[in-house]
């Protein structure tokens, strides 16, 4: 009986162990030495620098999968393209994150004597919790 015990044991550890290995190479990637977080969605990949140690013990996948989705259908409304970064915000959550540069028009019949955030573009951000 504690042979079996201790089989059932060593198996559910391992089975444990292969479940963390796929979380890492479904969601985690490494090149030249740095970390990526690969969306779910978009199969993009975020540079997860310094937050790469925090990723993997508290990245919640239901939440990264609504914020790519929200984030993105936000996003789709601008012509321009924006990239996802990491960031925290200001209660410290990590949050995926994405910053568009939308060009304004300039005046009717004008051209812009100077360029510069809020004469010929704006900044347009969009953030979404991805921790618990």
């Amino acid at each position: 009986m504690k042979r079996l015990l201790a089989l059932v044991l060593a198996l559910m550890c391992m089975l444990s162990f292969t479940g963390c290995i796929d979380f890492r190479q479904r969601y985690f990637t490494e090149e030249n030495g740095e970390h990526y977080l690969l969306l779910p969605i978009s199969k993009e990949k975020v540079n997860a620098g310094k937050y790469y140690d925090y990723l993997r013990n508290f990245l919640d996948i239901d939440l990264l999968k609504s914020a790519e989705e929200k984030i993105s259908q936000q996003a789709s409304k601008y012509s321009e393209r924006g990239s996802f970064y990491l960031s925290t915000d200001e209660e410290n959550y990590l949050c995926l994150c994405m910053e568009i540069v939308v060009k304004l028009e300039p005046p009717s019949g004008g051209e812009w004597l100077e360029g510069g955030c809020g004469i010929d573009h704006e900044h347009v951000f969009f953030r979404e919790r991805i921790t618990k």
